[in-house]
């Protein structure tokens, strides 16, 4: 008998697959509306060791206050609801951190 090549992993395909998409749905159903409430939007990006990598669009991609709605609302919110999972947030390609401009003013903060 062969070993199973995934015995030596912690996480396998199949559950990693599962976290993605559960953070996707709480992303749409929870993340998504409110940032759109303001004419923003944010993509996941992808999760690497914990740390989940978003972009943010629309007013939310070029707002000044993007960067606190991220730590305390956003990142606040999934460390509640995925504890074990998430260690962090990242945000890439934003035009705050040096990335391409991706929107227009927020129209709250005008």
């Amino acid at each position: 008998m062969e070993p199973n090549a995934n015995t030596n992993t912690t996480e396998t395909p199949t559950t990693n697959n599962d976290f993605l998409a559960r953070l996707e749905n709480f992303i749409d159903s929870d993340i998504r509306p409110f940032l759109q409430q303001d004419g923003g939007d944010i993509e996941l990006k992808g999760v690497e060791d914990g740390i989940v990598m978003v972009n943010l669009h629309g007013a939310c991609g070029t707002c000044p206050s993007s960067i606190m709605t991220l730590q305390f609302g956003v990142e606040r919110r999934l460390k509640e609801v995925f504890p074990t999972e998430i260690k962090g947030l990242q945000l890439v390609n934003s035009p705050l951190m040096g990335g391409p401009a991706t929107g227009g003013p927020h129209p709250g903060h005008y």
